[in-house]
């Protein structure tokens, strides 16, 4: 069996660059070290009750929700969303500029080119919608996911395993 887990926030980290994200995924559960983080409190675990929370915000930045989805989503009352939102700002600055400069780069696009785009790594084109240049981050997170588990899916094959595959997610 082959997990990968928490691909998509790790791609998040690859694709900002953001040297605290990438410590806290070193750190064995990202979503427990931001939770401490966010809480500062040294015993956030993952049986928490403000670990699903937690863990809801990375996939709301990649998904383009706002506070009022992601406190609706999370099941939290609007003003601690919008703390954790902050504090997740504030911990991770490169989500946020990354975020901005995806939507910034599909905007020109939707100008030069009258659709917005990104390309995954491997260079699929994800076509976005003129006005929802937001939601270019998860096109582009999830394809380059997909791009990550066709590769493997293919080296698995030329390592002569392909008899043992089952199934892939």
């Amino acid at each position: 069996m082959a997990d990968f887990d928490q691909i998509e926030i790790r791609l998040l980290a690859h694709f900002c660059h953001d040297p605290n994200m990438i410590a806290a995924i070193a750190s064995g559960n990202i979503h427990v070290a931001t939770g401490q983080m966010i809480y500062q409190d040294p015993s956030f675990a993952k049986g928490d009750p403000r670990y699903v929370p937690v863990k809801n915000t990375s996939f709301s930045k990649i998904y383009g929700a706002g506070v009022a989805k992601f406190a609706l989503t999370a099941g939290i009352p609007l003003e601690q969303a919008q703390h954790v939102y902050n504090r997740y700002d504030e911990l991770y600055p490169g989500v946020p500029s990354f975020i901005g400069s995806v939507i910034a780069t599909g905007r020109q696009r939707t100008q030069n080119y009258g659709s917005p785009f990104v390309r995954t790594p491997l260079g699929r084109l994800q076509m976005g919608e003129a006005g929802k240049e937001y939601v270019l981050v998860n096109y582009l997170i999830q394809g380059a996911a997909a791009d990550v588990m066709k590769q493997a899916t293919v080296r698995v094959a030329k390592a002569g395993l392909q008899d043992y595959m089952m199934l892939t997610i």
